[in-house]
């Protein structure tokens, strides 16, 4: 099995980050949900 390059990492990294962003974005929109349903 030969070593990943660089780039391999790279674009590994980008797919996670990615992923990340979206339950990120996921729980914050839950959150804003959230408090507007508690402040009406």
């Amino acid at each position: 099995m030969k070593p990943k390059t660089l780039r391999e990492h790279f674009m590994e990294l980008q797919t996670e980050v990615r992923g990340l962003k979206k339950v990120v974005w996921a729980f914050i929109g839950v959150v804003l949900a959230n408090m507007g349903v508690q402040v009406i």
